[in-house]
């Protein structure tokens, strides 16, 4: 489908375009792999793992892991999205923190909010997700649930009615010290960029040449513009490139992650679910992201968080496969190419194994590669480095 002269409102353009008509045809083709599709009493069933830790939902029809579809508007920083290089991590008050390390595991945590300037159809079906998470909650917590634990839910941000409006959604962990077990199912041919001009691109960089851009490769972390400082202290692990893509079923650098998944992105999300019980006294009912669609991108500026501070804690130094239920999602609706935001990010293609097609045009091609974007950071991570001591000794933050 061509596409119609763009309005100015990139929500309300989503709604005269056809496109939120079209994604509701996708989603429905789908059947019960939408979970607002799913009947949780008939559909899913929990299985508890090792010593009664926590709860993994599963499929009545394949009696292994549920993977459900979960779609949302990406919400603000204020609406409770964690975006950022520390992602969830929360230092503990008054005790002494060593940073970051390679043993810790934060996670990006993006709230999915209803869409704006939506069809009736699509809030019905953002709707019947509530219902269908909120079912599966209350369901499990009146057989299993214990009298004075905290229970952290998936839904957040009570609406006017009282009841939870937001879809609080969890990525795979920002680090890692090898590569995810999937990674291997990527060959060197198809980790080629269209961005043959990038810096690094015939060798002459540190391992993160553009045609290393691949589904489970490991970058330098100081790539993201907010890494860096008493916060981290990393040894050997490195960031992951996870499987986010935008409009055309290309990458979305992770370095690029803030522009590609900015506040107002309409996406689609393959989820598993659930509940850790690690803690006593807290259960955390959790929507773990695998694969993220990008289904129109955003023209708001994106939230791009600055160096982490530390308040309330004492510092220490320290020595130390691709998803297949997205494939349908082919809008085929894309806005005008001189309407799109400037920021949108760099595509970068990967495995063949998925073929979502656009339903907006990527941004125009740079050369601001992996390597690139280092360079131009260096200067504030050396001005952060001589900032960030500790005892009279610097921190490696290189």
């Amino acid at each position: 489908m061509d596409a119609p002269p763009p309005d100015p409102d990139r929500y309300l353009w989503r709604l005269t375009s056809g496109l939120y008509d079209t994604f509701i045809d996708k989603l429905k083709s789908t059947g019960k792999t939408f979970l607002g599709a799913i009947d949780p009493g008939r559909d899913l069933y929990p299985v508890f793992g090792e010593d009664n830790k926590f709860i993994t939902w599963y499929s009545t029809a394949t009696h292994r892991e549920a993977k459900v579809l979960v779609f949302g508007q990406i919400g603000t920083s204020a609406s409770g999205s964690l975006m950022s290089a520390k992602g969830n991590h929360k230092p503990r008050l008054n005790m002494d923190f060593t940073g970051i390390d390679d043993d810790s595991k934060p996670r990006m945590m993006p709230i999915l909010t209803c869409p704006k300037s939506a069809s009736s159809a699509v809030r019905k079906a953002y709707r019947s997700q509530l219902v269908a998470a909120d079912e599966i909650l209350e369901t499990n917590e009146a057989v299993n649930g214990t009298s004075g634990v905290k229970v952290i839910e998936w839904l957040h941000n009570p609406g006017k009615d009282g009841s939870k409006k937001d879809i609080a959604c969890t990525l795979p962990a920002i680090y890692a010290t090898k590569p995810p077990r999937f990674a291997g199912t990527t060959t060197r041919r198809n980790r080629r960029t269209d961005n043959s001009d990038s810096e690094g691109e015939n060798g002459d960089g540190d391992g993160n040449e553009a045609e290393d851009i691949y589904v489970g490769a490991l970058l330098d972390p100081n790539l993201l513009p907010d890494y860096g400082g008493p916060y981290f202290h990393h040894q050997h692990a490195k960031l992951v490139q996870r499987d986010i893509r935008d409009e055309n079923n290309k990458l979305i650098p992770a370095w690029k992650i803030y522009e590609g998944l900015a506040h107002g992105t309409l996406v689609v999300l393959e989820c598993t679910l659930h509940c850790w019980m690690f803690n006593p006294a807290v259960k955390t009912y959790q929507l773990s992201a695998h694969s993220v669609r990008v289904i129109d991108g955003s023209d708001e500026a994106p939230d791009i968080p600055s160096i982490h501070e530390l308040s309330g804690a004492r510092v220490q130094n320290s020595q130390s496969g691709p998803s297949t239920a997205l494939d349908s999602f082919n809008i085929g609706i894309k806005r005008d190419r001189e309407q799109s935001s400037p920021g949108s990010p760099q595509a970068v293609p990967v495995s063949p194994l998925t073929e979502i097609s656009s339903s907006t045009p990527s941004s125009k091609s740079g050369s601001d590669g992996a390597a690139g974007v280092k360079n131009k950071r260096k200067k504030q991570k050396k001005d952060l480095l001589e900032k960030s001591t500790e005892g009279g000794k610097s921190m490696d933050i290189s």
